[in-house]
């Protein structure tokens, strides 16, 4: 579909066919609250299909705002064209220094409660919540700040936000180890409000509940990534939770293959009793991790992960990196870099 960088809208048939499309018209209940306009849905071009958006809850000034999306579905994509590029910088400074503001997961948890407890139940219910923590900067607040390291050391936003720029955020062995404690500190942040909205969330909804909580991506403090920005696909950028609760489940089982968020939403469509569309990829995980027999008796599937930077509309990709996983092999693939083989 080419919808392969972060700012781009994505073709009409893929909004047409994409999760909350399908669910809505099922006849469910749908709504979203985000706190990065880049996780939009008006921004991915999906708000027609949600009754329920409260979006932007950070309120940082940016062209790049899912509000103004739903308007100008180009807007995004626009700004990072000079000189509105320029022009969205200037605003994030005229805001003040680097704040952790977007950090508070009560941001988004508040209204998506009040939000469950006061829909209707007569129809089935789809809520996606984005919050942006675990997240850079790292500095959270107390107490939760300096539990894994009580050192002094790069406890504010200014001081936990590393350089984004591959190569130039080359970090002292010391400095790694500070970074690495602020960011589980900032896990366990939202950990601690994400536990009571859940049970919450339950007491609203009832059994017959579905949850799942992935991450868009990891975080890195090696390979002279900042934050994670780079082409390398390591395990600690791509290697994300995927945890998911089916209805009336008690007990739960670890998958030791491998999956793709691909399979996320074949799996909420099997759950919702319904076809998933043929342009769909991925595999629903009802079955077991991925389908196949977990015994050994069937090969495991190939895993992809992509990192595509712009690339010529209709011409061949080539700017870029794909790794592929399968078994115990890893490969990785740069265009500018080579092959990197691992076991």
């Amino acid at each position: 579909h080419r919808a392969l960088t972060l700012p781009v809208w994505p073709l009409t048939y893929t909004r047409r066919t994409s999760l909350p499309a399908v669910l809505e018209r099922a006849g469910y209940r749908t709504g979203y609250v985000s706190t990065n306009a880049i996780a939009g849905a008006a921004k991915q071009g999906f708000a027609q299909y949600f009754q329920f958006a409260r979006p932007d809850r950070t309120g940082r000034v940016t062209l790049c705002a899912d509000r103004l999306s739903r308007y100008l579905p180009y807007v995004c994509a626009a700004s990072e064209l000079s000189p509105l590029q320029e022009m969205d910088t200037l605003a994030a400074d005229f805001r003040g220094p680097p704040g952790n503001l977007e950090h508070d997961p009560r941001l988004a948890l508040e209204p998506a409660l009040q939000w469950l407890t006061t829909v209707s139940k007569s129809r089935p219910i789809f809520l996606w919540v984005h919050l942006f923590p675990p997240h850079s900067p790292y500095a959270v607040p107390k107490p939760w700040l300096g539990r894994f390291d009580p050192s002094q050391k790069d406890r504010t936003a200014a001081s936990t936000q590393p350089n984004w720029a591959w190569i130039q955020s080359q970090l002292t062995l010391a400095q790694v180890h500070t970074l690495e404690a602020r960011y589980d500190e900032a896990t366990a942040y939202v950990d601690a409000y994400v536990g009571p909205f859940l049970q919450h969330a339950l007491a609203v909804l009832g059994p017959d509940t579905a949850i799942v909580i992935s991450a868009d991506h990891g975080e890195s403090f090696a390979h002279g990534y900042g934050a994670h920005t780079g082409p390398g696909l390591y395990d600690e950028i791509i290697h994300v939770p995927l945890i998911l609760k089916l209805p009336y489940e008690t007990v739960g089982q670890r998958c030791n293959r491998p999956v793709e968020q691909a399979d996320i939403a074949p799996t909420l469509a099997a759950l919702a009793g319904i076809p998933a569309p043929a342009d769909w990829e991925g595999l629903s995980l009802l079955n077991g991790c991925d389908g196949a027999p977990t015994d050994g008796s069937a090969p495991q599937r190939a895993i992809f992960s992509m990192n595509f930077e712009q690339n010529p509309r209709f011409a061949p990709l080539k700017t870029g990196s794909v790794a592929v996983i399968q078994g115990r092999w890893k490969l990785i693939h740069n265009a500018n870099i080579g092959y990197e083989l691992y076991d």
